[in-house]
């Protein structure tokens, strides 16, 4: 499944520029803890919602977030939209 995914995602992920550790996918109204020590999520495929230490961010295909080295817990990602969510990090 995501092979499919990731053939018809609008990007590509650049190995020099972003070489995730993990991939994964949501469906719509999923959720997923990130592991500990997560610190570079990218999305590849869909738009998703991102909450870590009271903070809430929003976005989607082709955009990436550097998390906090200091961040008190872990961080939840929840894909928001009908298209299936990839999701690429690094620790």
């Amino acid at each position: 499944m995501t092979d499919a995914i990731r053939s018809n995602a609008p990007i590509a992920l650049d190995p020099e520029a972003f070489a995730p550790n993990s991939e994964f996918v949501l469906i719509k109204n999923s959720a997923y803890r990130l592991p500990k020590g997560v610190r570079q999520v990218q999305i590849v495929s869909g738009y998703a919602w991102l909450s870590f230490d009271g903070r809430d961010l929003f976005f989607g295909e082709g955009e990436s977030v550097e998390l906090p080295t200091d961040m008190e817990g872990t961080a939840v990602i929840s894909a928001i939209d009908r298209k299936p969510l990839l999701i690429a990090f690094n620790f």
